[in-house]
C-alpha cells in the first residue's frame, strides 16, 4: 500500500522532528543506549534523517560487533564476509565524523574488522574535544591509538581491555597534552604479548594523568611478575588490581592511598608512604616493601581463606578489618574459634587495632582450654571497633566483653555502619572482667 505522505508528493525528509526523535527512541527498544544498529539505518533512509542523526542529542555511541544476524552475510562491495570486511569500520568512522558531539563512546569486538586503531583521522578528530567517556575494547591498543587518547582533553573515563607491545613508543612529550579531567582508568595488559613494553607504555601515559582517582588495572595470563611503576606526582589514587592466581604484582607508588587486589598469589608495594588501606580477597600474600607507611589499615575480605596465609601478615600494618563474610569456610559451620585465629593473625606484630562487624561477630566462639595455653602478650589489642547497628548490640555483647577481657583492650568504640560515625567509646580505667563490660553494653543498647 502506498504510503499517504508519498501520495502528496513529501517524503520522510517532511517529518517533524520531533516525530523523528520518537521513530529513533523506538528503535533502540525504549531506551537512549546509541547502538549501532539505529544510527546506520536511519541515516540511510534520506539525506534529512542522515543529517538528523549528527545533532547534539545524539551524544552517546555504544557499537557492539558483530551484530546479531550478520555473521553469514557479504559485503556487496568486496565479496567479503562482513565480520572480516574493513567496510564496517569505514561506515563506523564515517558515522563518528558526522556526529556534532560525542560524550560517550564504548568499542566493543571480537574480530579484526572492527578495531579502535582503524578510526580514521577525521573521527578522532570530531571527539577530540568532546569526549568524556571512552570505553575500547576492539583490538589492543597500540601507541598511536594512544596519541589519539591524549588529544581528547576532556576525558574523565577512559577503559581499555588490552595494551598492543607497541604500546611503549607512545611519546606523550611530543604533544605537551594533559588529561587533566581524567580521574578514572582501567587498563588490561597481556602476559602473552611483551608485559614489560606494555607497562612501559601504561607508565608512559599515566604522565598525561595528574587528577587520577581510581586506576584498575587487569593482568591476563601467566607470569612470574608484572611491575606498575607509577609517577610520583600522581597522588591519593585508588588502585584495583586483577591477575592471575599464580602471579605476582609489584606496585612502586610513592602517592597510592588504597590498594585493592584480587585473584592473585602475591602483591608487593614498595615506596608507597601515602598508602593508608590494603584489601586482600582470599590466599593474596601482601608484602610491604622499602619506604612504606606503618600506618597500614590491611581488610581482609572473602570466605575462602587458607590458616597459613594469616601467618603471613606483614610489619606495617597496624590495623585489621574483617568483613562479614571472612574465613566462613574455616569449618563446616562457619564459626569462628578466637584463640585459634587471634594468636595467628597477632604474633606480636605491629597490628594494633582491629575492625570487626557483626556478621563476624555473630560466629565468634571461645574454647577457653585454647585460651590457657597461649600467653597474653601475644594477642594484646590496643583499640577495638565494633561496626555494629544500634538493634545488633544484644547479639554481640557476650563476644565484645570475651574480646576486651581476652586481650588487654584499652580502647573499644562502636562505629555506626550507616555512616561510619564513632557513636559510643569506653576507655578502660580498670581491669574489667567479662561480665561488667557486658552490661556496659547492654546499657548503651537499652539507651539507644
Amino acid at each position: 500500500m502506498e504510503s499517504p505522505c508519498v501520495r502528496r508528493g513529501n517524503g520522510w525528509s517532511d517529518l517533524p522532528l520531533d516525530i523523528f526523535y520518537k521513530i529513533f527512541e523506538l528503535s533502540c527498544n525504549g531506551s537512549f543506549k546509541r547502538s549501532l544498529v539505529p544510527f546506520l539505518a536511519l541515516s540511510g533512509v534520506c539525506k534529512s534523517w542522515r543529517s538528523n542523526t549528527s545533532r547534539r542529542c545524539f551524544q552517546r555511541l555504544n557499537i557492539f560487533w558483530p551484530l546479531p544476524g550478520l555473521e553469514a552475510k557479504l559485503c556487496s562491495k568486496h565479496k567479503r564476509e562482513l565480520l572480516h570486511c574493513d567496510c564496517i569500520q569505514a561506515s563506523i568512522s564515517a558515522l563518528i565524523s558526522r556526529l556534532q558531539e560525542v560524550h560517550t563512546l564504548k568499542l566493543h569486538s571480537v574480530h579484526k574488522a572492527l578495531q579502535a586503531s582503524k578510526l580514521t583521522d577525521s573521527a578522532w578528530i570530531n571527539m577530540a574535544s568532546s569526549l568524556r567517556e571512552l570505553d575500547i575494547g576492539a583490538g589492543p591498543v597500540n601507541f598511536q591509538v594512544l596519541e589519539r587518547i591524549s588529544s581528547c582533553i576532556n576525558l574523565e573515563s577512559l577503559k581499555i581491555r588490552c595494551l598492543a607491545p607497541e604500546s611503549d613508543e607512545f611519546t606523550s612529550e611530543a604533544r605537551g597534552v594533559v588529561l587533566s579531567k581524567l580521574h578514572t582508568l582501567a587498563m588490561g595488559v597481556s602476559y602473552t604479548a611483551a608485559p614489560r613494553m606494555q607497562h612501559k607504555g601504561l607508565e608512559k601515559f599515566l604522565e598525561l594523568c595528574p587528577k587520577l582517582e581510581i586506576i584498575k588495572l587487569v593482568v591476563e595470563g601467566r607470569h612470574s611478575a608484572f611491575i606498575l611503576e607509577v609517577p610520583a606526582s600522581l597522588r591519593n589514587f585508588v588502585l584495583h588490581v586483577r591477575a592471575d592466581l599464580t602471579s605476582k604484582v609489584v606496585v612502586v607508588a610513592p602517592g597510592i592511598a588504597k590498594l585493592e587486589a584480587m585473584d592473585t598469589r602475591k602483591v608487593v608495594v614498595d615506596s608507597a608512604a601515602c598508602l593508608k588501606r590494603v584489601v586482600l580477597w582470599p590466599n593474596i600474600m601482601l608484602q610491604l616493601g622499602n619506604n612504606c607507611s606503618t600506618q597500614v589499615e590491611l581488610a581482609l575480605r572473602g570466605l575462602h581463606w587458607e590458616w597459613y596465609r594469616l601467618r603471613e601478615i606483614p610489619s606495617g600494618v597496624k590495623r585489621i578489618c574483617l568483613g562479614d563474610d571472612f574465613g566462613q569456610t574455616f569449618s563446616k559451620s562457619g564459626k569462628l574459634e578466637f584463640y585459634s585465629l587471634f594468636s595467628t593473625m597477632f604474633p606480636g606484630g605491629s597490628v594494633e587495632e582491629l575492625e570487626l562487624t557483626t556478621g563476624v561477630l555473630s560466629r565468634v566462639w571461645y574454647d577457653e582450654e585454647r585460651r590457657l595455653s597461649v600467653q597474653p602478650s601475644t594477642w594484646t589489642i590496643k583499640h577495638v571497633f565494633l561496626v555494629v547497628a544500634e538493634d545488633d548490640i544484644k547479639a554481640i555483647a557476650k563476644t565484645a566483653s570475651n574480646l576486651v577481657y581476652s586481650c588487654g583492650v584499652q580502647c573499644v568504640s562502636m562505629i555506626s555502619p550507616r555512616d561510619n560515625r564513632e557513636v559510643w567509646r569506653w576507655q578502660r580505667t580498670n581491669v574489667p572482667d567479662p561480665t561488667s563490660f557486658e552490661s556496659l553494653l547492654l546499657g548503651e543498647s537499652t539507651r539507644s
